[in-house]
C-alpha cells in the first residue's frame, strides 16, 4: 500500500486509527495526516514499541481495512478468471 493511497483515506481511516491506538490524539491525527512515516514514528513514540513491531502492527490494520479490502477487490481480477477481452 501506498502513502498516496493512505492520505486520499485518511478523514475515514481516522477513527479506526483512534480505536486501534487509543493513545493517538486528534492533535496526532492531524498532524500525521495520512503519511504513512508520520503514522508509526507517532506510534512508537506513545508505546515505545520498536519500528519492525509498529510496521507489523500497522500492515496488519491496514490489511484489515474495510476500505482497503473493497479497494482490492474492485480493482483486481483472479488471473484464472476470464476478464471481457477474452
Amino acid at each position: 500500500m501506498d502513502s498516496n493511497t493512505l492520505k486520499g483515506k485518511w478523514r475515514q481511516l481516522k477513527g479506526s486509527a483512534k480505536e486501534q491506538w487509543g493513545e493517538l490524539t486528534e492533535d496526532d491525527l492531524q498532524k500525521i495526516d495520512g503519511n504513512l512515516d508520520q503514522l508509526m514514528g507517532t506510534i512508537q513514540e506513545k508505546y515505545g514499541k520498536t519500528k519492525e513491531d509498529v510496521k507489523r502492527e500497522v500492515d496488519q490494520w491496514l490489511e484489515e481495512s474495510e476500505f482497503f479490502e473493497n479497494d482490492a477487490s474492485e480493482t483486481e481480477t483472479p488471473a484464472d478468471e476470464p476478464t471481457d477481452d477474452q
